[in-house]
């Protein structure tokens, strides 16, 4: 909680109030409960206002669609795809047989579409609580990381569209969670899983690889004998957590790839082993190159932290005439693009928190932030510069678990003032529900 000198009286008792509050067992979980419900009712709200494909859909649920063996439009992609085969295959399989397994349930409709991504998107909220209580933050700021997640649009938006990102974000969390706990080979497993949704899920280790270094930096003595030790136990930790997330990934996406085939509908093969279809999906990936610039929607790495080259989804409008008046009524605006109150405090954030790591022993919640960014946005930032690869802003999404942290963090610091933290928060919220991608009722 954040210490204010001179607060007596009235205000001292409220305090006093809600520290106690705060420590009471169940206060935590129902807490975390009505911020999950919350952002899975936003998440679900009028989910199906839009009957088409928003944005990548058109490939995810296509390819889920042949994988069913239903009927693709004429046109469509992968509409010419054989029945039983995964056409999407530049991409692993388990993200879009999340969708398949919505669909068999609800049917080929948004439910059935997005359903794996509702229960995905409030695993996540629930993850960047755990997350950050691994790293030892105490209930309240875990507590505020996870409903500044819920407030932030680019994950809302990913989270009630059938695209790859949220899940890979979820196993992310989980991942980083079970590591931090001291569970490296849990955390392994999970992360091979989380590889088979989206091979995004190999920068975590890059991210507690940063951890585990500036773990090192921090609590490096004049003995060189324990920092040794203490060297020697962070590399073991990182090789399991990384040779088991390789092993599991390669086991389960051979398995996963004879139950669906992965098809090149580019070449008109399968590929027969996970090997064989890890390096197509790496190949596919390192074709996708911007060498005079991104064009389109693609964007710079470093536009992101200004939430520039924001994406439109879906936009829907009406028109209405009245006496020879036109005016135009946004009924849909599904965006690309981070909620303002987070990405423009991120800098000043991370800054601070850099701070932290440096000069607090032991405070693991800085050290986290920065490593989670750092881990995820550099190996972006180098393959756009040195390799021309081409990128999108909705790569934030991964990198954005460190900036809801790094704000959290910021306004529970001894010396900010309570009015900063709760203005900050009627704008986030407001900035919210500005954002939101229904914007019109009823439709």
């Amino acid at each position: 909680m954040l210490s204010v000198p001179g607060l007596a009286g009235t205000g001292g008792r409220i305090r006093s109030a809600a520290e106690q509050l705060a420590q009471q067992r169940w206060a935590a979980p129902i807490a975390l409960g009505f911020v999950a419900l919350y952002s899975a009712y936003a998440r679900l709200f009028r989910l199906g206002a839009s009957r088409s494909l928003i944005f990548d859909e058109t490939y995810y649920v296509n390819a889920a669609r042949r994988i069913l063996g239903w009927h693709v439009a004429a046109g469509s992609h992968y509409a010419l795809a054989p029945a039983g085969a995964d056409p999407n295959s530049e991409h692993p399989p388990l993200g879009k047989l999340f969708m398949v397994v919505g669909m068999r349930l609800f049917g080929d409709n948004p439910l059935g579409w997005r359903f794996g991504s509702i229960i995905a998107g409030t695993a996540a909220i629930v993850a960047m609580y755990a997350m950050a209580r691994a790293a030892h933050a105490s209930k309240g700021l875990a507590l505020a990381a996870a409903a500044v997640m819920a407030l932030d649009n680019l994950f809302l938006v990913h989270a009630r569209i059938a695209t790859l990102d949220v899940y890979v974000l979820a196993f992310g969390l989980v991942a980083a969670t079970a590591y931090l706990r001291g569970h490296p080979l849990v955390a392994g497993a999970v992360l091979g899983v989380g590889a088979c949704t989206k091979l995004f899920a190999f920068y975590i280790p890059v991210v507690l690889f940063a951890f585990e270094a500036g773990r090192l930096i921090r609590g490096r003595c004049e003995r060189a004998d324990p920092w040794r030790t203490a060297a020697a136990a962070a590399a073991r930790r990182l090789v399991i957590f990384v040779a088991v997330g390789v092993g599991v990934y390669l086991l389960v996406l051979q398995g996963l790839d004879l139950v669906v085939r992965p098809y090149d509908p580019n070449n008109n093969v399968y590929f027969s082993n996970a090997l064989s279809h890890t390096a197509h999906m790496l190949r596919f990936a390192a074709d996708q190159r911007s060498p005079h610039g991104p064009t389109g929607i693609a964007s710079y790495p470093w536009q992101w932290f200004l939430n520039e080259k924001q994406i439109d989804y879906l936009t829907v409008t009406r028109t209405v005439s009245v006496g020879g008046v036109v005016s135009h009524h946004t009924l849909l605006a599904f965006r690309g693009a981070m909620n303002p109150f987070i990405i423009f405090l991120a800098a000043p954030a991370l800054a601070v928190a850099a701070v932290g790591a440096v000069a607090r022993e032991g405070e693991d919640v800085d050290l986290l932030s920065v490593s989670w960014v750092l881990g995820i946005f550099t190996p972006l930032l180098l393959q756009s510069v040195l390799d021309q690869r081409t990128s999108y802003l909705y790569y934030m999404l991964l990198v954005m678990p460190g900036i809801y942290l790094a704000s959290a963090a910021f306004f529970a610091r001894s010396g900010v003032p309570r009015a900063a933290g709760v203005g900050w928060a009627v704008g986030l919220t407001a900035a919210f529900f500005a954002t939101f991608p229904i914007r019109s009722w009823p439709l």
